[in-house]
């Protein structure tokens, strides 16, 4: 139970520490192709997709991909929205109940698949999605 709370304790801090002050459509924009630079080089199959307040500012998929990264990253955005956390916070806190023999707060289905994305967060406006 102990690496849960400090796993908790890490996201937090990392939602607090990882935000903007200010993010338009021209930052989602050199963001994203940053990544996608980024991922390129690496030779990565990735799909890129950053969201504000439900509006789709950046979505890009690389050779190797299919479809369903379009569907995952849908869900992991929808995530982040209705928990209001990274999308691995859910999935953290739901094992951490389950461990003090709790239920779980948080009804997941498919959190626990989403820990390979970050998500970033605008302190004043909303949640930002940056899967």
């Amino acid at each position: 139970m102990d690496n849960n709370l400090q796993l908790l304790d890490t996201l937090r801090q990392q939602e607090e520490d990882l935000q903007f002050r200010q993010f338009d459509n021209n930052t989602a924009l050199r963001l994203g192709m940053q990544i996608v630079e980024v991922a390129r080089q690496g030779r990565k199959a990735i799909t890129v997709d950053i969201v504000r307040n439900g509006h789709q500012l950046f979505h890009c998929a690389l050779p190797g991909t299919a479809p369903d990264n379009d569907a995952w990253v849908r869900r992991k955005s929808n995530v982040v929205t209705r928990f209001g956390h990274s999308s691995y916070y859910p999935d953290a806190r739901s094992r951490l109940d389950r461990a003090a023999g709790h239920s779980p707060r948080y009804a997941c289905r498919t959190c626990g698949s989403l820990r390979s994305a970050e998500e970033a967060w605008l302190r004043v406006i909303s949640p930002l999605s940056i899967t």
